[in-house]
């Protein structure tokens, strides 16, 4: 009996392997023990829901989780689920971090900045629902790979897309970005330009609104990426720090656009240390004080 079993459940790794590499990489991150709200609306639109991971164990006396990770996936801008990250939300939570997984509209239904408005509209709801669900809001961080760095970095350093929601930039407590865009005219690939309509494209460009009073940033990247160029990470790095601001900067070697997000799968985590870099980073940055005060809004 137990044999069969065996020979089951390796049947379905490999069949999941074959068919579908993000299910298998799903199905094995189920080790880990959290508590996942899936749908949750924030939004009127089909694309505009969440899904909600909480570890199963409070870190803290109050019975809080004292960090969210709101954390947005990539795919060009045109392609991606929220459902394709559950590896990366089930790490999250064994660190005992709260992660957020918003889906937003993608190219062709919009262009930019809708799908930003998108994010910005997930972040409104956590604000106004983080009570409900045990999150402290003083410590959100705001994370996202490849186009979802983009528009998470736009969210961080652009004040009008959190000032139309009523906050203000110390909401986030800090900004994480795994091989994100950040710099990257002049665009010459036609179908970049499609989603970036011309009139629009200087305001897409995270770099051009650094002033020095973001939150700290942590900025990876893979020293092969061929997708996003890790210049994007390196003269983002040097726009803040210029500023004054806060960054932490990581290229790693041998890595490329996609390898990065590798160790957040069982199995993978010695291949680049980026968990390790992310949990450090939480952990000196985050705020202390579990005050419940809401001075961050406007």
């Amino acid at each position: 009996m137990k044999t069969a079993l065996s020979i089951l459940v390796v049947s379905l790794i490999v069949f999941l392997f074959v068919y579908n590499p993000k299910k298998l990489v799903n199905f094995v991150s189920s080790i880990y023990q959290f508590d996942k709200l899936t749908d949750i609306t924030y939004g009127e639109l089909d694309r505009q829901k969440l899904d909600i991971y909480l570890p199963k164990k409070t870190p803290n006396k109050s019975g809080k989780q004292n960090v969210v990770v709101v954390f947005f996936h990539g795919g060009g801008w045109k392609l991606g689920n929220k459902n394709e990250n559950k590896f990366v939300a089930s790490r999250l939570t064994n660190e005992g971090y709260t992660v957020l997984i918003p889906n937003y509209r993608l190219f062709p239904e919009v262009t930019f900045p809708a799908f930003v408005h998108d994010a910005a509209l997930s972040i409104s709801w956590l604000h106004n629902n983080h009570e409900k669900y045990s999150i402290n809001a003083k410590n959100v961080y705001l994370m996202g790979f490849s186009s979802g760095a983009h528009i998470a970095c736009l969210l961080t350093t652009d004040q009008k897309y959190l000032s139309n929601i009523g906050l203000k930039k110390n909401y986030i407590a800090g900004f994480i970005g795994l091989s994100g865009p950040y710099d990257f005219l002049p665009m010459k690939s036609e179908s970049r330009k499609n989603i970036f309509p011309e009139k629009f494209r200087f305001s897409s460009q995270p770099i051009q609104f650094v002033d020095g009073e973001e939150p700290p940033f942590l900025l990876l990247h893979g020293k092969e990426d061929k997708v996003v160029l890790p210049k994007n990470s390196t003269s983002l790095a040097k726009k803040i720090q210029s500023k004054g601001g806060s960054v932490v900067l990581r290229i790693y070697e041998e890595i490329d656009h996609s390898s990065i997000m590798a160790p957040f799968v069982i199995g993978f985590n010695k291949t680049a240390p980026t968990v390790d870099d992310i949990v450090m980073f939480i952990n000196s940055t985050k705020k202390d004080d579990m005050d419940d005060s809401e001075s961050s809004i406007q």
